[in-house]
């Protein structure tokens, strides 16, 4: 089903209340940021009369209102922390090296590694769909499968004790000095 221009804005504007508005409903972002994706409304959309065009979804995000929504990448993040699905499309739209050709300039997105849960599920949905389903499904935590796929290892009790040391407070490590 084809969204027109004034369907697009109107579902961009339903997701920038749902994240900004104290009365909006933070559930429904995870699927507001899939519908935003799936149409492209964050590509071209009419509001108010007025036609807004992004060149890539990150800047969608990052640009300030109208043009965009004006919030930190992080922000929204968090708000799809739970859904692996959504979180791995998320991270695919923001980070994927994209090139886009803007009056003859091309734009490379450098995509981010690390840890982070959003890394961790593109790359587990790009080279190992079995076990991203699992995760999507909840059988399976996205270190586990990450650990199983072979490209995160599992810390030993040790290297999770040494990860850990830095975070302690004053007082836990004088707790831990009397029981050692």
């Amino acid at each position: 089903m084809e969204v027109n221009l004034r369907e697009k804005g109107t579902m961009v504007q339903a997701l920038w209340d749902s994240v900004n508005e104290t009365t909006g409903n933070l559930s429904i972002v995870p699927g507001l940021i899939h519908r935003v994706l799936e149409t492209g409304a964050w590509q071209e959309r009419i509001h108010r009369g007025k036609t807004y065009r992004n060149d890539n979804f990150l800047s969608f995000i990052t640009n300030k209102p109208m043009q965009g929504c004006g919030w930190p990448p992080e922000k929204v993040e968090v708000l799809l922390r739970d859904d692996p699905v959504i979180l791995a499309e998320w991270r695919e739209a923001t980070t994927a090296p994209k090139h886009v050709h803007s009056d003859g300039d091309v734009i490379t997105i450098t995509p981010r590694r690390g840890t982070d849960r959003a890394y961790t599920l593109q790359r587990l949905k790009q080279q190992n769909p079995e076990l991203f389903k699992r995760v999507a499904r909840g059988e399976m935590s996205a270190n586990a499968a990450a650990i199983e796929a072979g490209f995160r290892k599992k810390l030993s009790v040790l290297d999770q004790i040494c990860k850990l040391l830095p975070k302690l407070t004053k007082e836990e490590r004088a707790t831990l000095k009397v029981q050692l």
